[in-house]
């Protein structure tokens, strides 16, 4: 009975390892942004058209069942990479960057793919329910999004191995993530949720390019053709700088047709602090450890993005 316990354990801290837990922020932030958009809208309805405050209470059931999905999606995404990438053998015992679980020998091929089933099947329920609510367009998006969560490592043209994982991420944890969430509580998209969307996007890019220049040398001897492997660690770098570069431009000229807000320049200061404290210590770094280190550091600063972002829709 106790070495059964301690079996479920280590099955289930490698699931945990393999799902990357540090990078989940880039599934969560763009939820609370979008929702914040929502939500701020059904307010601005209650004041205007003397709405049951209930509508909004009523909205928080419907955060958490999209905030799961997102989640489970990315780790779907990463439980998919895991198995890839060792099958491909992209994953090879000369990895530097975190532990892979089945690379390592933490878990089987096959109960790998008995639990990316079981979560497929899982997120198909949930999302399921996302489009009774949505309709069709919410449809399109979690058809999209479960098919890239597997053709981002898998299938006949992996979008990671030919260096589109880039776009990926910027596109659906960016506008698609934040815009079917703003969606989902309003029955219509805006301007609002594709600028705050290309912020977030750009964001997690840059936990990407993170782990891509890591391992330029691993994934040039595998014939893993990221943007980084192609162009090198001075592209990486100018990456790195456009990826809180060109939501500042974004901002400024829409800025132009639709007047900057006191919460809009907020957020285009905060992104020009950013850009300033987080570029050079992205410059320095040169070992795997450190790299692996400042991962964690910008899944922390995607999240604090989304706090930003937030605060700026709410002021």
């Amino acid at each position: 009975m106790t070495s059964k316990i301690s079996s479920t354990k280590n099955f289930l801290s490698s699931v945990l390892l393999a799902s990357r837990p540090k990078t989940l922020t880039a599934a969560i932030s763009p939820v609370i942004v979008g929702a914040s958009l929502g939500i701020k809208k059904l307010d601005q309805q209650i004041g205007q058209e003397n709405l049951d405050h209930s509508s909004i209470l009523s909205s928080l059931g419907l955060f958490l069942v999209i905030t799961l999905t997102a989640i489970l999606i990315q780790i779907l995404t990463n439980l998919v990479n895991d198995l890839w990438d060792f099958k491909s053998g992209k994953d090879t015992s000369d990895r530097i960057g975190p532990k892979r679980a089945v690379q390592a020998g933490l878990i089987t091929p096959e109960k790998m793919f008995k639990v990316i089933s079981f979560l497929t099947i899982l997120i198909t329920t949930l999302g399921l329910y996302l489009v009774t609510v949505g309709g069709y367009p919410i449809l399109i998006i979690g058809i999209l999004s479960i098919i890239s969560a597997y053709a981002y490592t898998a299938g006949p043209y992996p979008l990671a191995y030919n260096g589109l994982g880039d776009i990926f991420v910027l596109i659906f944890f960016g506008p698609v993530a934040v815009m079917g969430t703003e969606y989902l509580f309003t029955n219509s998209f805006s301007l609002d949720a594709a600028l705050l969307g290309l912020v977030l996007g750009c964001a997690a890019v840059n936990l990407l390019i993170i782990n891509n220049t890591r391992d330029i040398a691993e994934d040039t001897k595998t014939n893993k053709r990221t943007l980084a492997v192609r162009y090198g660690r001075n592209f990486c770098n100018l990456e790195f700088e456009l990826a809180f570069i060109l939501p500042i431009l974004f901002l400024l000229f829409f800025g132009q047709i639709y007047v900057l807000s006191f919460s809009s320049w907020l957020l285009i200061i905060y992104l020009i602090w950013s850009l300033y404290f987080y570029r050079s210590k992205f410059f320095s770094l040169r070992q795997a450890e450190d790299f692996n280190k400042y991962l964690g550091v910008m899944g922390r600063y995607l999240f604090l993005t989304g706090v930003v972002c937030c605060v700026s829709v709410w002021l």
